[in-house]
């Protein structure tokens, strides 16, 4: 078995590699799609890609039709040469989207004339069935791994480095900061709160514009911005300062910065959507409800009061189904089964 992933390595996340290394340790040969893959791919070959929206957005509506039309026309130069197609959706829509309509249109195309469509939780099922008119049938589970072991500590003390007094409950948002991400929510609500022994840690890479706008909320000296990319040797060593992790997203598909705080048991705060439900309860973490607005500011109250009951074991559990083996097993066992058709 032959699988052409694109991408088989993420600079910003380490999903792909663990994902291609799982298949690879089964005896899968998985090569990295590249321009000069495309007339070294055979009959029963399997091409899987991901986030595909990167192949043909463009600013330029015209460059995004010609974009979209040529993507779409090399997935079915594939199909008929006898070359089955495999597409992971990790978003039902990219974050970033300036011709909706059109959006909808080439990913209802791509659903269409793939082989095979795997999500990573069984709550997007549902929806990629619905929003793309797929046959169920056509879309697989295929779990989002965890990070156990990816990310090692370099034994970098963050809390001395932010100067965070030793005693302070620590609120931790850490990642690329979009839009979508609700920080404005979150800083609103952490300024409500007047206990000054609580921090609000938030590290990432914002635009100039998110950067003012969120420098412009900021009312509080138990707020620390850091605005720049986290490399990977300090990932577990900024995670295991963290009380909880802050997710206040408006909107979660599949959630990497979530399966990453589970695979540190490290408890999380976030909206109660389908996906956060599929992994997280009462004790791994505090869901509330998006439309309550005061939802998020009684979440982190409930955190510092540590009325919770967060436990170990119930990480332990949720994590099983994230073992990248029998992730492996399932993806393989998918794959077999569109080479057979």
């Amino acid at each position: 078995m032959r699988i052409w992933m694109l991408p088989k390595v993420n600079k910003t996340n380490y999903y792909n590699r663990l994902f291609s290394e799982s298949l690879e340790k089964k005896g899968v040969q998985v090569n990295a799609f590249k321009k000069d893959s495309i007339f070294k791919i055979k009959r029963n070959d399997i091409i899987h890609f991901h986030w595909p929206s990167y192949l043909y957005q463009h600013d330029n509506i015209l460059l995004f039709l010609l974009k979209s039309f040529i993507f779409i026309s090399a997935l079915y130069f594939y199909s008929i040469r006898g070359v089955k197609i495999v597409w992971t959706i990790h978003n039902i829509y990219p974050h970033k989207i300036k011709y909706r309509r059109l959006e909808k249109k080439v990913r209802n195309l791509i659903a269409k004339k793939v082989d095979l469509i795997f999500v990573c939780a069984k709550s997007i099922k549902n929806e990629v069935v619905k929003e793309f008119d797929v046959n169920e049938g056509k879309v697989k589970v295929v779990y989002h791994g965890h990070y156990l072991d990816a990310y090692k500590r370099s034994n970098v003390d963050f809390r001395k480095h932010y100067q965070i007094p030793e005693g302070n409950f620590i609120f931790l948002f850490f990642g690329s900061i979009n839009e979508y991400k609700g920080i404005p929510e979150l800083i609103k609500s952490f300024n409500r709160i007047k206990d000054k022994n609580v921090t609000l840690l938030i590290v990432g890479k914002p635009n100039e514009d998110m950067k003012y706008l969120l420098e412009k909320y900021k009312d509080n000296e138990n707020i620390i911005f850091d605005f720049r990319f986290v490399p990977d040797d300090e990932v577990a060593d900024l995670i295991s300062i963290a009380d909880f992790i802050v997710l206040p997203y408006r909107e979660i598909t599949t959630s990497g910065t979530a399966i990453l705080a589970l695979s540190f048991k490290k408890p999380v705060i976030s909206p109660r959507t389908p996906f956060m439900k599929e992994f997280f309860d009462s004790k791994t973490g505090i869901l509330y409800d998006n439309c309550d607005t005061d939802g998020l500011y009684n979440a982190m109250l409930t955190a510092i009061s540590k009325k919770t009951q967060i436990s170990d074991k119930a990480f332990e559990e949720n994590l099983r189904k994230l073992d990248w083996d029998l992730i492996s097993d399932e993806a393989i066992k998918y794959y077999k089964e569109i080479i057979l058709k």
